[in-house]
């Protein structure tokens, strides 16, 4: 098979083998995988990248090697990203001697490689390894980062080398302008004994808060490791902390250890506020979680002045809606405004999304009539959630006639978001031409996202494989244009 008509064959199996990464399941993955091999496709540079994480994910030895052969057979093992990889994966669960290989077959080392390859030494123990390697890195004038520095610094095992690291950190004005850094060296001065250097570095921290920002934003970056490694290095957690660190797990997708962390909390005698609330009910998504939320709502009823914020009224409604009960939605819905000093558009807007989630498109119109009676103006995603209804319910004729009211009735601008909806609107009620149509002028990945979407509902499988053609080209960083095409590919339709 010629170049072209290899890479069109590559590309459904590669986007099956991302789709099940992204849902988690490794192992599928990997058969898949497999499978593509059997039918004579060669992988291509995505594909050995995406099997190779899930091979982290089942920390298998056996299959790292496996891995690393086929891509090696393909000619692929060396470039920058797969090369840098594989040093990342046999630090962690294979050979540091494989690791050490690789590491001194690479031609150019990049900042990360140089960081992988001391993270392996600290991973099998070889501490001065890693510090041998970090002086080499210095002595070829390779710059170090932040990561970089933290990582050293585990590999400090007393407070002489620590110390150094520490000099070179200042040197190279890291410390003083990284929370992260800053934590990390307290870490390295409590682990090794030093209580007062440890105590003079927080102190020098000057914004304390700034360090729950920064648990929050390694949640949403998909890293509460390094969130729990700051969290583990304060001296004095509050209820900012503690909420940061659950919120980090619960962005992160992790709502179990999120859970853990809240109870955690509650033992330590820390008051959780409205933020702390909302955060852990976000983590009940699934019917199967519906009593384990229901007691989340127990705890707020024993809190009846924080049971009233609107805030945490609209958490419960999303709660219930995501577990699948409406009714109980409602009735919070209900209950919340015959307490609350006035009508809240946060509230609204929740329960007309509750609606919208569960395909009740008519009652979510009429919510939406009854809001603007009670006097509130619609925003942005209060229009978006009704679009959605629509959109969800079938509703053609009532969708497009919404959307042309956006700017003229409401005074809103249209925005992205909303031209989506559209495309879903239509693509739903099997308009793909005009949807299609629609998405060319507004080439923006979250549109075709949509179109996808909408491609998969009505199977229809070319327009699909271009659809996430064009997300891959306008956002490569978006997964769930793989994930779509994988089930539309496999004939997993809604």
């Amino acid at each position: 098979m010629g170049g072209a008509g290899a890479a069109e064959t590559v590309v459904p199996w590669t986007a099956m083998v991302a789709g099940l990464v992204r849902q988690e399941l490794f192992r599928d993955a990997i058969l898949v995988f497999r499978q593509m091999q059997l039918q004579g496709v060669a992988p291509n540079r995505v594909t050995i990248m995406t099997a190779l994480t899930a091979c982290l994910n089942l920390a298998s030895p056996p299959l790292l090697r496996l891995l690393h052969s086929i891509a090696a057979d393909a000619q692929l093992a060396t470039d920058i990203a797969i090369a840098t990889s594989l040093l990342n994966i046999h630090g962690k669960i294979g050979s540091l001697a494989a690791a050490k290989e690789i590491f001194h077959s690479m031609e150019i080392k990049s900042v990360i490689a140089w960081t992988a390859m001391m993270a392996a030494c600290v991973h099998h123990r070889e501490n001065r390894e890693a510090l041998v390697f970090f002086r080499r890195m210095l002595l070829e004038h390779s710059i170090a980062n932040t990561i970089t520095f933290v990582t050293v610094l585990g590999a400090c095992g007393n407070c002489r080398e620590g110390a150094s690291v520490h000099k070179w950190m200042i040197e190279s004005g890291i410390s003083a302008s990284s929370v992260f850094a800053s934590t990390a060296i307290v870490t390295m001065y409590g682990r090794c004994g030093s209580v007062d250097h440890a105590k003079e570095v927080f102190d020098s921290i000057a914004e304390k808060n700034f360090i729950s920002g920064t648990l929050c934003a390694f949640g949403k970056c998909s890293s509460p490791g390094n969130a729990r490694e700051i969290f583990d290095a304060m001296i004095e957690r509050n209820k900012v902390s503690w909420t940061a660190i659950i919120a980090a797990y619960a962005h992160s997708h992790h709502g179990a250890i999120a859970k853990l962390f809240f109870r955690r909390m509650l033992r330590q005698g820390e008051e959780p506020d409205r933020v702390t609330f909302a955060t852990i009910l976000s983590t009940c998504t699934t019917a199967a979680a519906l009593v384990e939320g229901k007691r989340f709502h127990a705890l707020l009823a024993e809190r009846p002045a924080m049971e009233m914020d609107p805030v945490v009224v609209s958490a419960l409604i999303h709660m219930y809606s995501k577990c699948g009960s409406l009714e109980s939605a409602s009735k919070v819905f209900d209950r919340g405004r015959s307490f609350l000093l006035q009508e809240n558009l946060l509230v609204w807007t929740s329960v007309i999304s509750a609606y919208a989630h569960h395909g009740d498109g008519e009652r979510a119109l009429k919510l939406f009539a009854r809001m603007q009676q009670a006097g509130l103006r619609a925003d942005g995603v209060t229009i978006l959630s009704v679009l959605s209804a629509c959109a969800k319910a079938g509703m053609l004729e009532t969708g497009i006639q919404f959307f042309a009211s956006i700017a003229r009735d409401h005074c809103l601008e249209v925005t992205l978001e909303h031209y989506s909806c559209l495309v879903d609107l239509l693509g739903r009620a099997g308009e793909l031409s005009a949807a299609q149509e629609l998405v060319r002028r507004i080439p923006d990945a979250r549109a075709y996202v949509s179109f996808l979407s909408s491609c998969s509902v009505q199977g229809d499988v070319e327009l699909g494989r271009v659809a996430a053609e064009n997300v891959s080209v306008l956002d490569p960083s978006i997964s769930a244009g793989y994930v779509v095409l994988s089930n539309l590919v496999s004939g997993k339709l809604p």
